[in-house]
């Protein structure tokens, strides 16, 4: 389900979708048990986010991290069912290369 619809919504973002995300959701981890010998305990959202909907779904199963593009920065007490993550690419590499470095990104 990694594909926008016509008006730019993550396809699993789509109410009438969450039954077909619940299934494909399942079979991905049936397909990681079955060819790795374990399910992964990670999600990560194709598009950021999800849904309050598929949140709570994704909350009620075993995984220890869900990855969204939520700002913020991982500390000891985050909520890692809610860990943002940053998107590196050429666009975005002089802000955190500067923020690794501990400078602005307007310098």
């Amino acid at each position: 389900m990694h594909y926008l619809t016509a008006n730019g919504t993550p396809v699993f973002n789509v109410p009438h979708n969450l039954a077909h995300f619940r299934h494909d959701y399942s079979i991905s981890q049936d397909v990681m048990q079955r060819k790795l010998g374990s399910e992964t305990p990670i999600f990560t959202y194709p598009y950021g986010t999800g849904t309050p909907q598929v949140q709570a779904f994704l909350e009620q199963q075993p995984l220890q991290v869900i990855y969204t593009l939520n700002t913020g920065i991982v500390g000891r007490h985050s909520d890692l069912k809610s860990t943002p993550r940053v998107i590196i690419n050429s666009n975005s590499w002089h802000s955190v290369t500067n923020w690794l470095s501990g400078r602005k990104a307007t310098e």
